[in-house]
Formats: structure tokens, C-alpha cells, sequence
């Protein structure tokens, strides 16, 4: 007969491992797996293991389970409370996230902390409704969480998704500590905002940003890019964003489909089919030329190549001075 009561003890080393196997690949079979072994091991109400459960089965797309699961828990923590939460949230199940806030508040002995609130906020960014995360905003005022970094960012997203970048600003203003996500929450507000004014603000925003000692990272660069273009002129910025992606070694990864892409060249293979290669064009004093991939045909490769390897090593120059202004 297992015992019901909350097992105090640490839990198994091998058992957290697995449940941490079961969230990294989010496994419906390993968590299973993970649930039954722990039923094996009499540990069905120990806390710590339940938190990573619910948690492993939400990341697996299985709410219903974790409801089940959650209900046959007798004492519930705060831990065990955000992890449910937040369950529903990853599964955009975000009003129902709304609902089991109110239920702990009324029947449980667990008050909500930061995370609770944070997590809340990004629900209420997500589905846009303002006066939730108003609520939220209040709420996490009234109970002084208001130092939490991670939970004011949490705010200001939710407010710039609400198209209330003028409240994110202000939040942002009155933080004590500010991390680079603060910035590039602010920043993300400025750029995708339809106001066409807040754009302009940006590279002042980046120049300010710099001052304070912090440096941009991948997804600051990654949202100043678009800026760069047509959009308003902005080439010289450009050039020097680029400068400062090569001179930091910063990798800009984004989402191209590369096993798609494998897998097009592959049957092109088979059906003998055949893409002709990229091709761009410039003009110059009246003359169009034309360059492809590997492309070594121009009368003047050589000297292209010669100024491109020298451009190359200039931008990696460690004393070149690049200012993103």
C-alpha cells in the first residue's frame, strides 16, 4: 500500500533525470514512463517530483493529464501551482490558466510570487487583453513584486502586445536593474509599432542602451535588421550592424528550413531536375554585371575578391571604432 502523505525526502537522482529527459524532448512516452516509475517508487505526492511531472506532461501537449494529475495531489505548493499555470499557458489554453489562478486564490494556502504574476502577464500579451493584464500589473503592485526583473519584463511585453508602448517605456524608466531582454523588449515595441515616429526613436534607444555598458545580443541585432532597408534609408546603420555582428562573432540564426532544403535538392537528385544558381546584378557608370554563387567569370574577379577579403579583415579589425548610432 503506498503512503498519500507528502514524502519530505529528496527524490531519486535517477527519477529527476528522467523526468528531465521526458521535458527536454517533450515525450509523452517517457513521461508516462517517468509517472509510472513513480508510482513504483511510492512517490506520488512527493512535490518536487510532481512539479516536473505536470510540467513534463504540459510540454508534451497533454493538459487533460495534468489536470488528473494535478486533482489527485493533496497538498499543493506555489511550485506546483505556477508549473500547472503555465501549462496551459505553453498549450495556449490561456484563459483556462486565468481560471486556475482564481481557484488557488480562493481555496488554496499558496499565495501567488513573481512567477505566478509573470506568467499570467505573457497569457495576457498573448490573447491582448489589457485590462487582464492590467489586473496583473495591480495585483503584482499591491503584493511588492515589482522588483522582480523577470516579471516587469513579463509586464512590458505584455503591454507593447497591447499596443501600449508608452506604458512599457514607463515601466522600463522606473526599473532599478535592467537586463538586455528589458532593452530588447523596448526596442522590439519601437520596431513594430505603427508608429512611424517611435522608429526614429530606436537609435537613440540603441545609443543609450550602449552607454549604460550593456551590449547588444543576437535578438537586439536580429530587430534593428529590418530598420536597415527601404523602410526608412537606414543603409549606413546597416553597414555598421553588420560590422559589429562580424567583429563579435554573433550568430544570427534564423528558422530557413534547411532539412526541408536537404530534402528538395534530394528529389531534384532523383528526378534529374536542375536549379539554375542565384544570380544578383549591379550597375555601374551605365554597365550591369551580373554575379552568381562561385561565380569567377567578371573580367575584374580577381580585384572584386582582392577588395572583399580587405573589407573582410577591416570590419575584424579589434581597433576599428564602430558606433551604432
Amino acid at each position: 500500500m503506498f503512503s498519500t502523505k507528502p514524502s519530505q525526502s529528496p527524490a531519486p537522482r535517477h527519477l529527476l533525470q528522467l523526468l528531465q529527459l521526458s521535458i527536454n524532448n517533450q515525450s509523452f512516452k517517457l513521461t508516462q514512463q517517468s509517472h509510472a516509475r513513480i508510482y513504483h517508487l511510492g512517490l506520488q505526492q512527493h512535490p518536487v517530483v510532481l512539479t516536473n511531472l505536470i510540467n513534463a506532461y504540459a510540454l508534451s501537449k497533454n493538459p487533460v493529464q495534468s489536470r488528473k494529475l494535478f486533482d489527485s495531489i493533496e497538498v499543493k505548493d506555489i511550485c506546483l501551482w505556477n508549473s500547472y499555470i503555465n501549462g496551459f499557458v505553453k498549450n495556449d489554453l490561456h484563459y483556462e490558466s486565468f481560471s486556475v489562478f482564481n481557484n488557488m486564490c480562493r481555496t488554496a494556502n499558496s499565495f501567488p510570487d513573481g512567477f505566478t504574476f509573470s506568467t499570467l502577464s505573457k497569457a495576457s500579451g498573448v490573447i491582448g487583453d489589457l485590462l487582464a493584464g492590467k489586473c496583473v500589473h495591480g495585483k503584482s503592485i499591491k503584493l511588492g513584486f515589482m522588483s522582480d526583473t523577470i516579471l516587469t519584463n513579463s509586464l512590458m511585453s505584455m503591454y507593447y502586445k497591447c499596443d501600449r508602448i508608452h506604458e512599457s517605456r514607463k515601466l522600463f524608466d522606473e526599473m532599478p536593474q535592467r537586463t538586455v531582454s528589458s532593452w530588447n523588449i523596448i526596442l522590439s515595441g519601437y520596431v513594430n509599432g505603427e508608429n512611424p515616429f517611435l522608429e526614429y526613436q530606436v537609435w537613440e534607444f540603441v545609443k543609450y542602451m550602449l552607454t549604460e555598458g550593456l551590449k547588444p545580443n543576437e535578438f537586439t541585432l536580429s530587430s534593428l535588421l529590418p530598420l536597415c532597408g527601404f523602410r526608412l534609408g537606414r543603409f549606413d546603420h546597416g553597414m555598421e550592424l553588420h560590422c559589429y555582428i562580424i567583429r563579435n562573432e554573433l550568430n544570427l540564426v534564423i528558422d530557413s528550413g534547411w532539412d526541408s532544403v536537404a530534402e528538395v535538392r534530394k528529389t531534384m537528385k532523383e528526378r534529374s531536375l536542375r536549379k539554375f544558381p542565384g544570380c544578383s546584378w549591379i550597375t555601374v557608370n551605365s554597365e550591369t554585371h551580373s554575379f552568381s554563387v562561385s561565380d569567377k567569370g567578371h573580367p575584374d574577379s580577381g580585384k572584386i575578391h582582392e577588395i572583399l577579403n580587405e573589407l573582410i579583415l577591416a570590419m575584424k579589425d579589434p581597433d576599428l571604432e564602430i558606433l551604432i548610432c
